[in-house]
């Protein structure tokens, strides 16, 4: 894996704290912080596969990726989030 440039993770735990202040859930699991790391900080695809419990269907990861894309710096990066749902029963 690419090491991350420090300034570019530096600016980006500044964009995810400010984001977190304005959700009522103000932490993340591991799990989902790291699947935004990579994807804001290291431009990597990601295909986070998560357990029940870990935020997917509040949307709260697809919520933060653009909202810290938009916090950080002149970054004019775009993502596309495919999510699937469950048609319920």
């Amino acid at each position: 894996m690419a090491a991350v440039r420090e300034d570019v993770e530096s600016e980006f735990l500044l964009a995810l704290n400010a984001c977190l202040e304005s959700l009522v859930h103000k932490t993340l699991k591991v799990e989902q912080k790291e699947s935004i790391r990579q994807i804001v900080c290291q431009k990597e695809d990601v295909l986070a596969v998560l357990l029940t419990g870990f935020g997917k269907k509040c949307n709260i990861i697809k919520q933060l990726i653009l909202n810290v894309l938009t916090n950080m710096q002149g970054s004019t990066d775009s993502s596309t989030l495919i999510a699937p749902v469950r048609k319920p029963p």
